[in-house]
């Protein structure tokens, strides 16, 4: 299964995770392949999206209409180095808040 968690909290930027995080509130949203995962993975890390929720939205919680209507251009190219890159902060990320959770419990 395909997906996509959401944090429904920014704060100075939107973040699409690939994996599962320890968050009270989240949106998960599912995708039928790869390409279509990947293109929203982009979007919505990216400022066009920070711009679409600030413009659409702009609360203090991310809602599902803000992202369920995002407009998306036909046939954008996915940038596999780009990918790489928001992949690998991902994993960084988590990495991190592993440790520090380790050393909250000690």
């Amino acid at each position: 299964m395909l997906f996509l968690i959401v944090p429904s909290t920014p704060r100075y930027f939107i973040s699409a995770l690939k994996n599962s995080v320890e968050r009270i509130s989240f949106k998960t949203l599912y995708f039928y392949t790869d390409a279509e995962r990947n293109l929203a993975y982009l979007l919505l890390n990216s400022s066009y999206m920070y711009w679409w929720w600030r413009v659409h939205g702009g609360g203090m919680t991310l809602s599902e209409k803000t992202l369920l209507t995002l407009p998306v251009m036909n046939e954008i190219a996915v940038s596999k180095s780009l990918l790489a890159k928001i992949e690998l902060s991902e994993k960084r990320t988590a990495s991190l808040n592993g440790m520090q959770a380790k050393t909250t419990r000690m």
